[in-house]
Order: structure tokens, then C-alpha cells, then sequence
């Protein structure tokens, strides 16, 4: 059973399935594929390399992640999953907090979970592709709505040209100096 198949009227089993779905090898090993996600991701890594994975899925089925993964043809790079120990209700706090940590080495994540934006610091300066015509209110940071996979990819190379765009124009500045 997958996510979409559960009768979310009944909040409570809805809750109980949705712990287990994060707990379960099983059940991560049968996640469908987000249509479009595999081929975007192989796109985008040519434009940018994909350096890992971030996920709230938990350290203990790190593997089941990591065979869905070359399952599904995604690029073979590290999986950082959430502690085994971290509550529930505070994985996107961590999550925001890893991927801040990550900075400058990791320049941006592509998410479709916008809770995830509510918890970055004014401080981060990666950029955030919102994937799944999702908005966010936080202006104070660099997210870029992605409507689908398509989108994801075209803004992602938009997103290259203009970072080649400025450190040509710091190198040409640098130069005539």
C-alpha cells in the first residue's frame, strides 16, 4: 500500500501508516516514481552535478532508500536520512538545519515539501527549487516555484547560466582592475 491508496477520513490510522511508511523497508521499496523525476534528475545532474540525497526517511532503512534509488536510475551519490532518534514532528526543523549546514557544498535542493522552507535561516544563501506548484511567503530567501519535472529542469539550467553570468562579470571586473 502506498500513500495515495490509505483512506486518509480516518486521521489516526492515516498518522499510524504514515510512521510506518518512514519505518518500513517494505513500504519504501514500493514508493512510486514522481513521473518525470528519474529523467529530470539525470538532466539535471549533467547541468549540475547531484552530490546526495537528503531525506526524512530514517537512517535505519538508509538501504531500502538506497535500492530504490538505482531502482529508479537516480545518480549514485550519499544519502543523508534523518536519525533513527529525531522525533517525527521535528524532521523538517532537521532537515532544514542539515541542508544549512551543508552550504556552501551544497548550493540548492529541489523539495516538494514547502514546510521544509519554514524552518531554514534567514541566513541560508542556497537556493530552494519548490517542486509541485507549491508557494511559499518567505521572500527573504532564493525559491524558485517549480510548476513539474520539466520546470525543475529548465530552471535549473536558467539558474547555472545566470551563476556563470556573474563570475564571468567578477572575473571581467576583477580584470580591469
Amino acid at each position: 500500500m502506498v500513500a495515495r491508496d490509505f483512506p486518509f477520513e480516518k486521521p489516526e490510522e492515516a498518522l499510524k501508516w504514515m510512521i510506518l511508511a518512514l519505518q518500513s523497508e517494505e513500504i519504501t521499496e514500493e514508493y512510486p516514481i514522481i513521473e518525470g523525476s528519474d529523467k529530470a534528475v539525470e538532466r539535471i545532474n549533467q547541468v549540475i552535478p547531484v552530490v546526495g540525497y537528503l531525506t526524512l526517511r530514517e537512517t535505519s532503512i538508509r538501504n531500502a532508500t538506497k535500492r530504490w534509488l538505482r531502482k529508479h536510475g537516480y545518480p549514485n551519490e550519499p544519502i543523508i536520512t534523518r536519525p533513527d532518534n529525531t522525533r517525527i514532528g521535528e524532521g523538517m526543523k532537521w532537515k532544514a538545519e542539515t541542508l544549512a549546514y551543508l552550504y556552501p557544498q551544497v548550493i540548492g535542493s529541489i523539495d516538494d515539501t514547502p514546510d521544509i522552507i519554514n524552518y531554514l535561516p534567514d541566513s541560508y544563501k542556497g537556493t530552494f527549487f519548490l517542486y509541485g506548484n507549491r508557494t511559499s511567503s518567505r521572500s527573504d530567501l532564493d525559491i524558485i516555484p517549480c510548476n513539474s519535472w520539466d520546470d525543475v529542469y529548465k530552471k535549473v539550467v536558467e539558474y547555472q547560466a545566470s551563476l556563470l553570468e556573474r563570475a564571468a562579470g567578477h572575473a571581467r571586473l576583477h580584470d580591469s582592475q
